[in-house]
């Protein structure tokens, strides 16, 4: 989860001065995309309307996701400050477990099982990212550096999409360079030392090529199972759950033996009972998982899946903006 410089004004004046650069970045490279992107040249106005329906979708996404790491850096705070045992890992498993259990209806409703499978392996690859995030930042890496390592998966879903269409994309490779400045711009600007390089960041590079993978095998998913969307995102967040849930598990098994299971279970009712966790983990699993991810695979049958990972790499903006309205609220 990202780390935000706040503790100076000159920090928030920097940053202000990053957020601002890496809008016009982002801004510049939504409208280069729409522009340049060879497969965009609807027939009727229509469609056009939709395109852009859906692009304001993905960007709403967007800034969800980039605020659910505000949210979730604020719920992993409440669960240290209560004394939690590896306070990040267990909030990741309750979130996801709770983005998860409304989506236990449709887990089973996939209309084939190749289906099954294509959502299985977007959410595995995905959850594998997040969770290459969360170990890196363990390992020396800064929440900064990870975003900026997270967004490279705009290029990975770009060169995705080059091989896929068996030939370069000037306007997809283009954008997305853009979109890295932009959020290099953000990121990386106020960090004392950003250049060295920590233990944790080549564990953190394997997230944006998962990520990037997942996100080019999602828009093909989704444009060969159209009627899955739904399925899909049961089944994708129940890999998260999986993935997570595992995790915390699994420590708990090298830390306390057998029976540090039973006592992590018997603890998950009283982690509820936190103070100040649950604002953070409801908007965190809501809005930045069950509701956002609803929307992303009905914007990916719409959209190609380039134009929603370019948008989604404005996610350190978004958080950045987060932070500095909760900065300006305190």
């Amino acid at each position: 989860w990202l780390r935000f410089n706040t503790n100076t004004m000159a920090a928030r004046i920097g940053r202000r001065r990053c957020a601002g650069a890496a809008l016009l970045f982002t801004a510049f490279t939504a409208t280069a995309f729409i522009n340049v992107s060879p497969n965009w040249n609807p027939q009727r106005e229509d469609e056009a309307f939709q395109q852009g329906l859906w692009k304001a979708v993905a960007l709403f996404n967007a800034a969800c996701w980039g605020s659910s790491y505000v949210s979730s850096q604020a719920g992993i705070d409440a669960l240290n400050t209560a004394g939690v045992e590896d306070a990040a890992v267990v909030f990741g498993a309750c979130r996801f477990l709770l983005a998860a259990l409304p989506m236990l209806p449709w887990i089973l409703k996939s209309s084939c099982p190749e289906s099954a499978r294509g959502s299985a392996l977007v959410g595995s690859l995905s959850a594998i990212a997040y969770a290459a995030v969360f170990a890196s930042l363990s390992h020396g890496t800064t929440g900064a550096k990870a975003a900026f390592i997270m967004a490279l998966q705009t290029i990975i879903v770009a060169f995705c999409s080059s091989l896929a269409a068996k030939r370069f994309q000037l306007g997809s490779m283009a954008s997305a360079f853009l979109a890295i400045c932009g959020v290099a711009f953000l990121e990386l600007g106020e960090v004392d030392g950003a250049s060295t390089a920590a233990a944790g960041d080549l564990l953190c590079m394997a997230a944006p090529l998962l990520m990037g993978l997942s996100w080019h095998l999602l828009g093909e998913h989704m444009r060969t199972f159209p009627q899955d969307a739904t399925p899909a995102v049961a089944i994708q967040l129940a890999c998260f759950a999986l993935v997570f849930v595992g995790w915390s598990l699994f420590e708990q098994l090298m830390a306390h033996g057998v029976g540090g299971l039973g006592t992590w279970l018997q603890q998950v009712p009283t982690w509820l009972e936190v103070p100040n966790l649950l604002p953070a983990l409801i908007f965190s699993a809501f809005l930045g998982n069950t509701v956002t991810f609803l929307l992303c695979n009905c914007a990916m049958r719409k959209l190609k899946a380039e134009e929603v990972s370019l948008l989604s790499a404005s996610e350190p903006l978004w958080a950045a903006l987060c932070a500095s309205l909760m900065l300006h609220q305190s």
